[in-house]
């Protein structure tokens, strides 16, 4: 250990909890900003909460978080980059280049937010495997630290969340929302569904869906609305 204590384990701890507290701040100032932007839009951010509980706990040099946070940053790195190549590689490839090419400033936003948070979770599950904490965990604890067993579980269920299948999504649904989305646009468009959301408020249960329609040289979001029993 040097003399200003830069190798002990209570360093790294707070090195961290001080990160992940800063990346707490920045969300807390993003909710602010939705408040000032969109009047009587409160929507909390469950992701602030966590990383405020956790990097107070990493303050406080508890060792239980830490084992904790190590084991969840690798499988959410997995989860995470796994999920983003996984929802890619299901576009259609015309759809891809298309939204490449005419939609780059979104499809940018959403890589770099997924790579930001991807390196997060690497670096915390990096410093948190240094060797002057893993050798007070490894007394602490004797189970496995081996953080392949973290990536395997983020693997497992990547490959279970593809294998389910979603009832909002199924082939009369997808269908229907395409056959709506045609009405409003040229045929000379090519049709994708993004997403279908079902809302069974009122007492009448209805489907709204977000449909992209592309050509090689433009790219319309349409939205589309009906009632699952017409």
């Amino acid at each position: 250990m040097t003399s200003m204590g830069q190798d002990t384990h209570t360093v790294v701890l707070r090195r961290v909890g001080w990160a992940l507290m800063a990346l707490c701040a920045i969300d807390v100032l993003l909710f602010v900003m939705t408040l000032v932007w969109y009047t009587g839009h409160i929507k909390v951010s469950l992701r602030m909460l966590v990383l405020f509980g956790v990097s107070s706990f990493l303050l406080q040099n508890s060792l239980r978080t830490a084992l904790c946070v190590r084991w969840l940053a690798v499988f959410f790195a997995v989860t995470t980059l796994g999920g983003a190549v996984y929802s890619w590689w299901q576009l259609p490839m015309g759809f891809l280049k298309a939204q490449w090419t005419l939609n780059t400033n979104e499809m940018r936003a959403d890589l770099y937010a997924t790579l930001f948070n991807v390196i997060v979770c690497l670096w915390v599950a990096r410093e948190l495997s240094l060797h002057s904490l893993m050798e007070v965990l490894s007394r602490q604890w004797q189970r496995s630290l081996d953080l392949r067993i973290a990536a395997g579980a983020g693997g497992a269920m990547l490959a279970l969340a593809a294998a389910m299948p979603n009832p909002f999504t199924g082939p009369s649904h997808i269908a229907k929302a395409k056959e709506l989305a045609r009405d409003q646009v040229s045929p000379a468009y090519q049709l994708h569904v993004d997403h279908i959301t079902h809302h069974a408020g009122g007492g009448t249960p209805k489907a709204t869906a977000v449909v992209w329609a592309w050509t090689e040289s433009d790219l319309k979001r349409v939205q589309v609305r009906w009632t699952p029993s017409d």
